[in-house]
């Protein structure tokens, strides 16, 4: 499989759009048009993951954080994001992102956390994007109908959750006129001609709205099939910021505390920090991986006992406490540095769905916080 194959595939996965504006994503670095030889991970590039990448035979890195945030000037040797640039390009490595798209996704860091905890009925903490159904509505000669809606259906459409080939079917008649320098399907140009037509209606993702036109274009038998999409107001996914769920039972909070830095501890010595009062017992929790201060509201208002995150500066800590919610600062490297891992599941679902082997690897080792406990 090509890079840029890859990199499209991820785009449907964890849309590149979802990304904040300050934000950038996608691919970074390097010749997209590459054969992949192997794919590792990392939460943020450095000499030893550019190394780990080379031993194991892998020419693409997927990070979580961007190489690159804003317009390069210049690629030199003498600071740390030229010197990278340099490193990959010399050692033949490509540079992908997936940063604030997959942080909205459900792949993110804060449902592997969630999952380590034990919490049930997990979901979003802050709804950011939604994506919208699409429905559309064509008319075909009855026997050509099966047809184009197996060919809509290969297209993605007619999905309604664990449904697939959802159509619905009226039967009719429809009249038209083709003029002078028409081929019609049926009856001859310059004559009004009224024939039996089925009314098929199928509704797909927003994001398959080129691939399901394509599909009717291409498969229709008309010269110039009648059809009508529509945005509809009901949403097929949502994407946002953080998960919240109960544990099974209860648990004492300075019990929990113990079982939260198990949790968070991969290989580092965990840097915590807690914040306001902490309740008697946990039972609602909610996380947010990276800097989620400004979502703490989201938690209030589902009425969680305690807010797990990173990044929490001074202010933000006086807020967070007169605001009653007990949080807990894991460092922003705690609750990301599983960004390895939560990819291998994505990437898994692609091998399946493509039938391939992408030879991913990764390791935590190569990870270290920058900001230890002493």
């Amino acid at each position: 499989m090509k890079i840029s194959r890859l990199v499209s595939l991820l785009n449907k996965k964890v849309p590149f759009r979802l990304c904040e504006k300050w934000d950038n994503v996608g691919f970074t670095a390097g010749d997209a048009s590459e054969e992949i030889t192997g794919v590792t991970a990392v939460l943020d590039v450095s000499d030893e993951a550019v190394d780990y990448a080379v031993k194991n035979g892998a020419n693409l890195i997927i990070a979580h954080h961007p190489l690159i945030f804003s317009p390069v000037s210049s690629v030199r040797s003498d600071n740390l994001t030229g010197s990278l640039i340099i490193k990959l390009i010399r050692s033949g490595v490509n540079l992908a992102v997936l940063h604030t798209n997959f942080d909205k996704s459900i792949y993110n860091q804060s449902y592997g956390i969630a999952e380590n905890l034990g919490l049930k009925d997990v979901r979003p903490l802050s709804i950011t994007n939604s994506e919208f159904l699409y429905k559309l509505t064509v008319f075909v000669p009855p026997e050509k109908c099966a047809a184009l809606k197996k060919a809509l259906s290969d297209a993605g459409a007619g999905v309604l959750g664990n449904y697939s080939q959802c159509a619905y079917m009226t039967d009719g008649y429809g009249e038209f006129m083709g003029n002078a320098s028409s081929n019609p399907a049926v009856g001859k140009p310059l004559k009004l001609e009224r024939t039996r037509e089925t009314r098929l209606e199928m509704v797909f993702n927003e994001h398959l709205l080129n691939e399901v036109t394509g599909a009717l274009l291409k498969n229709h038998p008309y010269e110039e099939p009648a059809y009508d999409i529509c945005q509809l107001k009901n949403t097929c996914k949502n994407y946002g910021y953080g998960v919240y769920g109960e544990l099974k039972e209860k648990m004492p909070a300075k019990k929990f505390v113990e079982k939260l830095k198990k949790v968070m501890s991969r290989g580092s010595k965990p840097c915590f920090a807690s914040i306001g009062k902490a309740p008697p017992a946990v039972k609602r929790v909610a996380i947010v991986n990276g800097s989620g201060f400004e979502f703490y509201k989201n938690a209030v208002e589902k009425k969680c006992d305690v807010f797990i995150s990173g990044d929490i500066t001074y202010h933000r800590a006086l807020e967070l406490a007169a605001a009653g919610l007990y949080t807990i600062d894991c460092s922003h490297f705690a609750t990301e540095s599983n960004f390895a891992e939560r990819l291998a599941r994505l990437v898994s679902e692609i091998e399946k769905e493509e039938k391939c082997s992408l030879n991913y690897k990764y390791s935590d080792t190569i990870q270290k916080n920058p900001m230890e406990s002493i």
